[in-house]
Order: C-alpha cells, then structure tokens, then sequence
C-alpha cells in the first residue's frame, strides 16, 4: 500500500536511529514482564529488540519483537514482529503485524499488516485489515475495513464492506465518485459532487436560484446513504445545508441565509454511469437578521408554516427534487 508505506519509512527510520543495533535474524526470547525507561536502558537491554514480552512498561519509550498481553510507553512503542492485546502510547504506536490488537495514542498508531480491532488516534492511524473501528480527529488509512472509520479525512483500498464518516472518505475499490445536475424549487439548478460509498458519503454542492429578481447563489455541504432495494432501483436519504446569496452576497451585515434540505428520491439507473432521479424534498429556509437590525429577505419560494430559531425566521415546506446522475 503506497500511502502507508510512505507514512512508515520516516517513521520506522526515527525509531531505529535511537536503539542499539540488534540481530534481527535471531530467534526471539520470551519474557513475562519488561520494564525499561528507553533502549537500551531496560531489563531486556540490548536484547530488546529480540525479546517478545507479554507486558511491557516503558517510561519513555520501548522496542521489542513482539508483545502478547499489555504494552505501556510514555511516548512510543514499537514491536518489529508482532502485536497482540493493549499498546497505549502517548504518541505514537508501532506494529509490524497486528493480531487483533487494541492501540490507543496521543498522536498516531501504525500496524503495517494484519487485522486491528480497534485503532484510537489524536490525529492519524495507518491499519492493514480494520475489522473494528479507526477513530482519529484528522486521517485514517486502511487496506480493508470491515467497520467504521471516524475521521476528517479516511481512505481504504477496498471499500465493499467498511463504512467510512468524515469530510473527505475516499475508497480505491468499490467507492462513489459521482457527479449531479438537480433542479428544484429550493435550488433551482444545482451541480453536486458525492464522494465515499452508498453506505456512506459526502456531498459537496454549488447551484443558482434564478426563478426570482435578482439571480442569487448556493453552495451546500451535506451527507447521505444509498439504499439498493431492486436491479437498477434505489433509495437515497440525504440531508444537505445551503448558504444562500443575498444581492449576490453570501453574507450581510455579519449574517447568512440559508436552507437545509432533507431529500427522499427514487433512482433508476438506465446505463452504466447515467442514473435519473426524483423525489420529495422536506426544506427550512431560515431568514438571517443583520448586525443594523434588518432582516434580510427570505429564501424559499413558498411557505407551508413558520416558526423562529433563535434569533432567524424559520419557514418550512415540501417540494420535489429531480435530476441525473453521472
């Protein structure tokens, strides 16, 4: 896997440059516990890197073949080998091979291959076969996940059975990558990109309201799912927010117009690559009210009822959607 192999090669470069030489062709050691403060300063010493514990302290860090029960490092660990039960680090966690375990770190955690149950991360994880859950607050990358992936930004080489939630969810094999034109009474042309899977995926929109005096703009960031249910059918739920121009302006006096849409469609797909589309479309437009005190004028086109949500107005109604898909 190209992107995790360009992740581990400066990571596993750092590591190295800070232990002592070992035999990596000589047969491992068992011990029950490790303690250590860094290597070579530990009770395995220069043995450490050939030596699999099954639980191991580290105040500072540890390098081992292998762990079988518990690892502890105050900043990192790595096992060359392999990696079973709990690794925690407070940053960064090493794993040549994974066998169902569990790390959690500050910073990141890497398992070159095997399967991980679950991967906690401050900002990234790098996974072989994810059969659990990824969490990170910025990247998570996996050849295979039979799970779920949390994330601003996730990848996975195969992507028929894992679900991916974040902004940006990218899948090699088996992923969405499709390009709308839609037409609605809320936005009455709008152009829409859906990127990740059906179980899973983002929609980044752009689109012009031109039914009304003078032509204003939209752009919608939302989220959706697919739902097969016959050849060539399906069902899609997806929920989208717009900002809405005012005088060609997408903020006035400090605030903005918007409408958010829950969309309900029927898709039939007629080839590979064309789809059409149609469906109803719940919308609430809510009325900005500007720094001066002025409201400004309302986005939707007609109104079914009326309410207010802090300080906008909020008007609601049905409509229809209806488009292709490409």
């Amino acid at each position: 896997m190209k992107t995790s192999r360009s992740i581990l090669v400066p990571v596993i470069a750092v590591l190295l440059s800070v232990l002592v030489p070992v035999n990596l062709s000589a047969n491992a050691k068992e011990r029950f516990f490790q303690f250590g403060l860094f290597p070579p300063i530990s009770s395995n010493g220069t043995n450490s890197g050939k030596t699999v514990n099954s639980v191991s302290i580290n105040l500072l860090g540890g390098y081992s073949a292998g762990t079988r029960i518990f690892e502890l490092g105050g900043i990192w660990n790595a096992s060359r080998e392999y990696t079973k039960g709990l690794q925690i680090a407070g940053l960064l966690n090493y794993s040549a091979n994974s066998c169902n375990s569990v790390q959690i770190s500050g910073f990141g955690n890497i398992a070159s291959a095997g399967k991980s149950p679950l991967q906690i991360a401050g900002l990234m994880n790098v996974g072989g076969h994810v059969n659990g859950l990824q969490l990170s607050a910025l990247v998570n990358v996996a050849k295979s996940v039979n799970g779920v992936q949390i994330g601003l930004v996730n990848y996975m080489e195969n992507g028929e059975n894992g679900v991916s939630i974040g902004l940006i969810n990218i899948a090699k094999h088996g992923g969405k990558y499709e390009f709308e034109v839609s037409f609605s009474d809320a936005i009455n042309t709008l152009l829409s990109f859906r990127l990740g899977t059906d179980r899973f995926y983002t929609i980044f929109s752009g689109g012009v309201n031109y039914f009304f005096s003078p032509l204003e703009y939209a752009v919608g960031l939302g989220f959706g799912t697919s739902i097969d249910w016959k050849k060539r059918w399906s069902n899609q739920i997806e929920i989208q927010a717009f900002g809405i121009s005012n005088e060609q302006k997408l903020t006035t006096n400090g605030t903005i117009n918007s409408i958010i849409q829950l969309r309900l469609p029927v898709c039939k797909e007629f080839a590979k690559h064309f789809k059409v589309f149609a469906g109803p479309a719940i919308n609430i437009a809510l009325q900005g009210t500007g720094t001066d005190g002025t409201a400004l004028p309302s986005p939707a086109p007609w109104t079914m009822w009326k309410g207010q949500w802090k300080d906008m107005q909020a008007e609601g109604w049905i409509g229809l959607s209806a488009g292709l898909r490409f």
